[in-house]
């Protein structure tokens, strides 16, 4: 089994035992680091997972629109307790 298959198949199990996930992304963040952290957001929510998305600085005031970024007023700037969370998966980083 190659490096990258073991990495996948530790992701997924991780994610098997998990149900509150935490997707955060570099500071200042850009258009790439919103864009993959609600992509994410999205497909795990569709999985059944509870997500958060967050960044300390929040969505830059130019990605603030629904027809540019749908979705972007579910990143939030404070995300919690970290004990909140059985996963956090770091983005764009």
């Amino acid at each position: 089994m190659g490096l990258q298959n073991a990495a996948i198949i530790a992701v997924a199990d991780r994610l098997a035992v998990s149900q509150r996930v935490l997707l955060i992304s570099h500071i200042s963040p850009d258009g790439d680091a919103i864009g993959s952290m609600l992509g994410l957001k999205a497909l795990l929510e569709a999985q059944g997972y509870m997500v958060t998305a967050a960044n300390q600085d929040g969505v830059p005031k130019w990605l603030r629109s629904e027809t540019i970024v749908p979705g972007w007023q579910t990143v939030v700037t404070h995300a919690g307790n970290a004990s909140r969370y059985d996963l956090v998966i770091t983005l764009d980083c």
